[in-house]
């Protein structure tokens, strides 16, 4: 298995309570989240490809379909309301 290796620098850690391995699993997670792949797939990019994908059409079109995914689960939740409260004011006629 071949390894990326990766010249990109760093943020510097003074005064961050942080250390190196905290910062590369940050990032690593980051990826997995967001691209969206496995954590051990992120692990093996090379650590420039956060700053890469985050600044790419692709990102903006991620956000896109993420900020529309919450909009279709708040629908959701809001028609559940008023399922709710259309069941509490037939259940106030009842009595």
């Amino acid at each position: 298995m071949t390894r990326l290796h990766d010249f990109a620098p760093l943020p510097s850690l003074q005064e961050s309570s942080k250390s190196w391995t905290d910062l590369l699993l940050d990032t690593a997670s980051s990826i997995s989240e967001n691209c969206p792949m496995p954590l051990s797939d992120a692990l093996k990019m090379p650590l420039s490809f956060e700053s890469t994908y985050f600044n790419s059409s692709v990102w903006e079109n991620r956000k896109k379909y993420l900020e529309n995914e919450i909009e279709r689960h708040n629908v959701f939740l809001k028609l559940g309301q008023e399922v709710i409260k259309g069941l509490n004011a037939l259940a106030s006629r009842g009595r």
